[in-house]
């Protein structure tokens, strides 16, 4: 009972075999550091940008005229150009 639930020494040593070497664990290690450092300056460009956009954003929005205070405007010209008789468009 008791050697059906030990590994046998050939399992061992195919375990020991596919194992990586801490050199290589080390290796992968720096690789990924690498890598999360790139998406870190990514991140941080997107972040960058992102907060660009708001701003233009903003600024459209303190720019803009809805269209119904436009055709407020435009109805009120209208209107004093009919009682002072001005021609539109002239």
């Amino acid at each position: 009972m008791i050697q059906r639930t030990m590994a046998s020494k050939e399992d061992i040593r195919q375990i020991r075999e596919e194992m990586a070497t801490k050199s290589e664990l080390h290796d992968l290690e720096e690789r990924l550091d690498a890598r999360m450092d790139n998406i870190d300056a990514r991140m941080d460009n997107i972040d960058a940008r992102i907060g660009l956009m708001q701003s233009d954003i903003h600024d459209i929005r303190e720019d803009m005229v809805y269209q119904q205070e436009f055709d407020d405007v435009r109805d009120r010209v209208k209107y004093i150009e009919r009682k002072l008789a001005i021609e539109s468009g002239v």
